[in-house]
């Protein structure tokens, strides 16, 4: 997989995923090779690709580079990992006794909890399954008897989003973002469904490491 992108794509790729103009993007963040290409500072640009090709399940892994300040948890070459997973009406209520009265979408209005688009009862089976699945990965991991806690967070392109991290040494160490997908960018894709996005943050390999050195 290539690990530059045009300066055009990149503008393209913000655009995409819905970041607003008040989020300022430093060049200073990054690296250039030329005027024209960057090395790549995430690998968020493919899950609109890959979902706007028919896929509604997927991983994406790359190696990425930030001008980040080398520490214990930073460093400016790591690995990312991101999933997605959409959800349809079917898929989403299928064990629900009451299934003819639950509803994928609303014309509601935007809540801490919730999107305007999205019913609280389809959120709330969404973030379910999210977290469960996400504390199963990371116990499979790290081993049984982790200390997990949910953080609530901001992220531009989802809502609500979360953030897990895990008791370490007596501090909490934060070691991955996840959240529901804006419906917006879902929509752009040609896909009406409710929707997930996964992703491991770019401390997930460099808090790996400091587990187990």
């Amino acid at each position: 997989m290539m690990i530059y992108v045009p300066l055009s794509q990149q503008n393209r790729i913000l655009t995409d995923f819905l970041f607003l103009w008040t989020i300022q993007v430093e060049k200073g963040d990054n690296y250039y090779i030329n005027h024209f290409h960057m090395l790549r500072a995430h690998t968020s640009a493919h899950q609109w690709d890959l979902m706007h090709s028919g896929l509604d399940a997927f991983l994406v892994a790359g190696d990425v580079y930030r001008r980040d300040e080398i520490d214990r948890t930073h460093f400016p070459v790591f690995h990312q990992m991101e999933g997605v997973r959409l959800f349809s009406y079917h898929e989403l209520f299928a064990d629900v006794k009451s299934m003819d009265t639950c509803q994928l979408f609303e014309q509601g209005i935007r809540t801490p909890n919730k999107q305007e688009s999205h019913t609280l009862e389809a959120v709330k089976l969404v973030e379910f399954q999210l977290k469960q699945t996400l504390s199963k990965l990371i116990t499979h991991l790290f081993g049984e008897g982790l200390e997990i806690r949910w953080v609530n967070c901001y992220f531009p392109f989802t809502h609500p989003s979360f953030e897990m991290e895990i008791k370490f040494q007596e501090n909490w160490l934060e070691v991955l973002g996840c959240g529901i997908m804006e419906q917006k960018l879902v929509n752009s894709g040609n896909k009406k469904y409710l929707y997930i996005c996964i992703f491991l943050n770019n401390h997930f390999k460099l808090n790996t490491q400091l587990i187990y050195t």
